[in-house]
């Protein structure tokens, strides 16, 4: 597969399956590599708190072990948060990004309370399963395969995994005015309806960024690449396309 091979990097609650369709779509072309940050898919469980900055490191020690010298960062929604960070901090390594319903600033007053609801009553099973319910559509959309899928991966996170994560997203710095430094391509894709993170954060990423890209997708909530598979893919592959080969 031809350059530049492309690493993604997924959500908090998901893991690196939540790319499947995207590595049907992209692998003939592309070498893709698909991460599991600490805690979730088949990365071990954190037993201690780590930042942001902790995973972009890690992105690099896997780069290195895989002999990628160069390479993009396709990150989704808080893997969005980490491939920005990556890129401040490797910027000879990371020769473009892909950011899907991310954002580069921190969260409002009115979300920050929800992820300390959130990971602080995790350990009762009937609020847990309350919060699963009201985020799968959030995140999912309303497939109820997708759902089925996911609602048993999110049920069976424990404690201490929510909460280092959590922690990770809770104390990341504020970098809207580092991303206006960053002069590689960058493809910004958001749902139109994401009520996770609202489209006017994108908008403002693109306004930030030198050289970016926005791609909105109507009628589309957070998790893009997973509802909107088929436009989503197209976007990504017409973007490496146009900038590398």
């Amino acid at each position: 597969p031809g350059f530049p091979p492309v690493i993604f990097i997924h959500g908090f609650f998901m893991d690196s399956r939540m790319f499947k369709k995207q590595i049907h779509y992209l692998q003939d072309k592309y070498r893709i590599i698909c991460m599991d940050i600490r805690g979730f898919g088949r990365s071990h469980c954190a037993k201690s708190k780590f930042t942001l900055y902790d995973i972009a490191d890690d992105i690099i020690k896997l780069a290195d072990h895989l002999k990628l010298t160069k390479f993009v960062i396709c990150g989704m929604s808080m893997g969005g948060y980490i491939a920005l960070r990556a890129c401040l901090r490797y910027r000879e390594r990371v020769c473009g990004l892909i950011l899907i319903g991310s954002q580069a600033e921190r969260d409002n007053e009115e979300t920050v309370q929800n992820y300390y609801f959130l990971s602080k009553s995790w350990g009762d099973i009937n609020i847990r399963n309350n919060i699963i319910e009201q985020l799968l559509p959030i995140i999912i959309g309303k497939n109820e395969r997708d759902q089925d899928s996911w609602r048993v991966t999110w049920g069976s996170y424990d404690n201490e995994i929510i909460k280092n994560a959590m922690h990770a997203m809770l104390t990341r710095d504020e970098i809207i005015q580092q991303i206006k430094h960053i002069t590689i391509p960058v493809l910004v894709i958001h749902g139109e309806q994401d009520l996770g993170i609202p489209v006017e954060a994108a908008i403002k990423l693109r306004a930030n960024l030198k050289y970016a890209r926005l791609a909105i997708i109507p009628q589309g909530a957070h998790a893009v690449n997973i509802t909107h598979a088929n436009i989503t893919n197209h976007i990504i592959k017409t973007w490496l396309q146009d900038y590398f080969c």
